[in-house]
């Protein structure tokens, strides 16, 4: 790959800020009960910036195993942070 192929693909790639990330993440499922491995979501609803989030199975010390959102493979995203329609579901339990 060219030097100027690198600095194209890195002129369009999209890194959101906190603020940014926070809002993506509130609209997010709850990955335990959704199959979809990856999660693409806009960012204040321009669908030309999104977002990517993985769906990942971590194993506890347990030995049970927990569904979880990351970001880049680096942030666990918890719970509290999913969608607000998801977690009045599941109050409601």
């Amino acid at each position: 790959m060219k030097d100027t192929e690198k600095l194209s693909e890195k002129k369009g790639k999209f890194i959101p800020s906190m603020s940014q990330l926070r809002s993506a993440i509130s609209e997010l499922p709850d990955p335990s009960s959704t199959l979809d491995e990856i999660c693409v979501l806009p960012i204040d609803g321009n669908q030309s910036k999104t977002v990517e989030f993985e769906r990942i199975i971590l194993k506890k010390s347990d030995g049970t195993k927990s569904a979880k959102w990351s970001y880049k493979g680096r942030i666990f995203i918890d719970s509290k942070y999913y969608a607000k329609s998801v977690r009045a579901k599941e109050t409601k339990r």
